[in-house]
């Protein structure tokens, strides 16, 4: 049985979609999704998305593109 993890990450801009690949993690809810969605061309708004996978977020990685992450 594999654990699930369930994060935030906090950024500003486009969203980066591939981080959720990277990953293998989704947006936790429809609104989290929703969000991704509204967000993808703006350049001024910060906000906070929730996702979930089954592994542990690569920081690292989500930090490169200006991403924090909160868990």
């Amino acid at each position: 049985m594999k654990k699930t993890v369930t994060y935030k990450v906090t950024g500003r801009g486009a969203f980066p979609v591939d981080m959720l690949r990277y990953d293998v993690c989704h947006p936790t809810t429809e609104t989290d999704s929703n969000i991704i969605e509204a967000h993808t061309f703006r350049d001024r708004d910060t906000y906070t998305v929730s996702v979930t996978g089954n592994y542990p977020p690569t920081v690292g990685r989500w930090n490169s593109f200006g991403w924090r992450v909160e868990q």
